[in-house]
């Protein structure tokens, strides 16, 4: 779908107080000024944003990812992972940095999380901090609840933590570069199970985890603070559950399951964010009462009518 939006004379072409958001591959293109208070949120799926005139916005610029079940948990990008369309293990795939990268995802209908968890991994390399697969954790500094699939340092064993415990479970499986795996967590909220390719590797009780906050990190630890220990390699077919699978259902994953709270497939293309600075579709006129025609001039990428300094 594409649309335009033109400027009326004296008018901003757009003038949103919300977030402005661009799904399913449409196409917008605005010509003249837009003005967005919160943030323009694009879809990865080869959505498109040209703005001819100039852009004014506070919440910035964001790519996202679709949720293909019907929770709606939009996936927001974080520092930018690089999309591999022909290189994930089922189609596409996306590709973290090591360093800061993320998908952070809405977690509506996971709270208490007990079901179960699954991804494929194909790891580039491993360094030190820890590489995070994913990150389920409340906002406490003290790291009270929390779910995370993690590979321990350069040693590239493949660990669990959970609750208040940051190592519930080490040295599940070492892992080795350039080959997938398919990682899955299963909880009922007294035993946990990890699987790796779809056999059991570890498995013990635990009681200690109670609710989660609504929030999630793919190829990352889910706390904002932390965001520098990312995964480094490509990540596909994120799949959460709000039941235990069993071994037949986990692997190889099977579409078409009941419980499906979180689906993302991480097959898109990528967007593009066009902005050309244009100043005559930007500029807007102003009529003084001597009828004298004025415009707003455009200074270090910004309009001025005029600047005052407060201080409170």
């Amino acid at each position: 779908m594409n649309n335009t939006i033109t400027a009326a004379k004296n008018f901003p072409a757009l003038l949103v107080s919300g977030d402005v958001i661009i799904e399913g591959g449409a196409n917008l293109e605005i010509n003249g000024l837009a003005v967005i208070k919160g943030q323009l949120q694009v879809s990865a799926d080869s959505a498109s944003v040209n703005i001819l005139g100039g852009l004014f916005i506070n919440g910035g610029v964001v790519e996202t990812a679709a949720d293909s079940s019907a929770s709606g948990n939009t996936g927001t990008l974080y520092s930018y992972p690089t999309w591999r369309p022909s290189g994930g293990k089922v189609n596409g795939g996306l590709e973290f940095n090591g360093n800061n990268t993320a998908v952070v995802v809405g977690t509506d209908g996971m709270e208490p999380l007990q079901g179960t968890i699954s991804l494929w991994a194909y790891a580039e390399g491993f360094s030190s901090p820890p590489h995070y697969l994913f990150g389920h954790t409340s906002q406490a500094v003290e790291w009270v609840d929390r779910i995370q699939l993690f590979i321990n340092d350069e040693s590239a064993w493949l660990n669990l933590g959970l609750g208040d415990s940051h190592f519930k479970h080490t040295n599940i499986q070492q892992l080795v570069t350039h080959k997938w795996y398919h990682i899955a967590l299963t909880w009922d909220g007294t035993e946990y199970i990890v699987y790796v390719d779809g056999v059991p590797k570890a498995s013990d009780s635990y009681t200690g985890l109670s609710e989660l906050a609504p929030v999630a990190d793919i190829g990352n630890d889910g706390n904002p603070a932390y965001r520098d220990e990312s995964f480094h390699g490509t990540i596909d077919d994120v799949r959460i559950y709000n039941r235990v699978l069993d071994a037949n259902d986990i692997y190889p994953p099977k579409d078409g399951l009941a419980g499906l709270v979180g689906h993302w497939k991480l097959d898109e293309a990528g967007s593009s964010v066009t902005v050309t600075a244009e100043p005559c579709k930007t500029a807007i006129m102003v009529w003084p009462s001597a009828g004298v025609a004025e415009k707003w001039e455009q200074t270090s990428g910004a309009f001025f009518r005029s600047i005052e300094r407060r201080f409170n």
